[in-house]
């Protein structure tokens, strides 16, 4: 009786085995042939990264502050899409507010400079504390970055020196100084690059 009760399982689980193909927990021999489902094309739903329902439409300006602080002036400049770069009115707001200081006067600034400015402001929360940009020449021949209205010293609220030098040069900046004692870093349109570090005080630096 035993005998015949375990031919009966060994039958029943012989019929499993053919069954399935293969014993538990292993892969079927034929796992890549082809099956007449597996050649059939099945309909996948795919969501659009352009979607409407899910992708933000893009915004149509980016707008930075320049904020003056020797002069208590601020301007919010206007970057337009597609090019977003600085529109007419704002770019002419933006090198009033860069004028030199002593004496007053208003000079020829560089757009790429200003652009430049909107790369930082960018990356650092949108507001560029301007400690001096466009200079008078100091004596004949003077053409340093300043004279040429082609160079920024600069701070961001919040954020140290070094953090801020260390932006500006993963930005691909060609111009930065340090100058750590007051706080700030110079930037430029050079074509070169040329970093520095100055510990000289306000009246001792020359750029």
């Amino acid at each position: 009786m035993r005998f015949r009760t375990l031919s009966v399982l060994v039958a029943l689980f012989g019929a499993t085995f053919v069954s399935f193909g293969s014993w538990p927990g292993r892969p079927p021999a034929h796992a890549n042939a082809a099956t007449p489902d597996a050649t059939q094309s099945r309909s996948v739903d795919v969501i659009s990264s352009a979607d409407p329902a899910t992708t933000p439409a893009p915004s149509p300006e980016y707008t930075f502050t320049i904020e003056a602080i020797n002069i208590s002036e601020t301007v919010t400049v206007h970057c337009p899409a597609p090019s977003f770069e600085p529109d007419e009115a704002s770019f002419a707001a933006a090198q009033h507010v860069m004028r030199a200081i002593f004496p007053d006067k208003e000079g020829k600034v560089d757009r790429r400079l200003v652009i430049l400015l909107r790369d930082i402001a960018q990356v650092t929360g949108g507001r560029i504390q301007l400690i001096s940009a466009f200079r008078r020449p100091s004596w004949r021949g003077d053409r340093n970055y300043h004279v040429r209205g082609q160079a920024a010293d600069i701070r961001v609220p919040n954020m140290s020196t070094r953090k801020l030098r260390d932006v500006a040069k993963s930005l691909g900046i060609k111009g930065v100084g340090t100058y750590p004692t007051t706080k700030m870093i110079h930037v430029d349109v050079r074509d070169e690059e040329w970093f520095w570090t100055d510990w000289s005080g306000p009246s001792q630096s020359a750029r």
